[in-house]
């Protein structure tokens, strides 16, 4: 049997679809049912329950999954072995994370990712919803969270450091922000999401902590809109530093109280690369990690 066979077989088992397997391997749902009946056929086992509403794998279709998993992936690492002696990964990696992220700080890394691995295709996948490892056949996720939990490898790049920013108009129309306190006659930007309430938490370099109870009439889903409607002087806006840093060089925002940090929560968010949890790490996802940690924990 092909192997191109087992990798359909183990697409439907994941999706329990033959039509989301078809969108997945790029052809129609009459093929991949025909290719996993004439692997039924062959083997002479049934390998999944059909029913009108739902497709799942039979006992002895999931006592082969788990032996054809890790038989794929053995075959996947050991091409990959062989093209690593040449040091030139080659094949395609699947990176995701948020919009915001990939935008401002993986887009500007592209031309660098394409010098240093000219056989690698990169699949960027920028989306602020939870994309799944598995199912979408992520190789490496950039997750911005507390923690990471389940069943994955977890490196935390950096913390992410908060401040107020706000553009030198605002600043100029309604006066100087000296003391958190200040804020709360201030009509803030906000960012809607529910850890981002209506309490601020600033802390100044001695560690002294102060509770800020922020108010505005414009709340945000998107972080880069929210930069923006500081930029264009709407009020001051609580921005993760890589988010506002390009506009503060430019003159465009000010951090308001550069001598107090601040968030949202009272637990402190990082930059995570994450990846699926395997035997052996494939040596594309190796050097890709390498290569996002040496350029994005500066």
């Amino acid at each position: 049997m092909e192997v191109d066979t087992l990798r359909i077989f183990i697409t439907v088992a994941k999706l329990g679809s033959f039509a989301a397997a078809a969108r997945m391997h790029g052809t129609d749902p009459s093929t991949v049912s025909r290719t996993i009946s004439n692997l039924e056929e062959e083997l002479g086992i049934r390998l999944f329950q059909r029913t009108t509403r739902s497709m799942t794998l039979t006992e002895s279709g999931d006592a082969y999954l788990g032996r054809i998993a890790t038989v794929l992936e053995d075959i996947d690492i050991a091409r990959e072995d062989a093209v690593a002696v040449s040091q030139r990964p080659t094949g395609t990696i699947r990176i995701t994370t948020t919009y915001a992220y990939g935008q401002i700080r993986i887009l500007p890394l592209l031309e660098k990712f394409r010098d240093r691995f000219p056989g690698l295709k990169l699949d960027l996948v920028l989306s602020d919803s939870a994309v799944d490892l598995v199912t979408d056949e992520i190789d490496i996720a950039i997750r911005l969270a507390p923690r990471i939990r389940g069943n994955v490898i977890a490196s935390k790049l950096q913390d992410m450091h908060y401040h107020v920013y706000a553009s030198p108009d605002y600043l100029e129309r309604h006066g100087p922000i000296e003391h958190p306190s200040d804020l709360e006659d201030h009509p803030c930007v906000l960012f809607r999401l529910p850890a981002f309430g209506s309490v601020w938490l600033a802390q100044d370099r001695q560690g002294k902590e102060c509770e800020v109870r922020i108010q505005g009439d414009m709340s945000i889903t998107s972080i880069l809109a929210l930069k923006q409607c500081a930029v264009e002087g709407l009020g001051p806006a609580l921005l993760v530093d890589w988010v506002a840093q390009g506009d503060l060089d430019a003159g465009r925002l000010i951090n308001v109280l550069p001598d107090h940090s601040f968030s949202a929560m009272h637990v402190q968010s990082a930059v995570w690369l994450v990846y699926p949890s395997r035997r052996y790490l494939p040596t594309k996802v190796r050097v890709v990690v390498d290569f996002l940690r040496e350029n994005l924990t500066v």
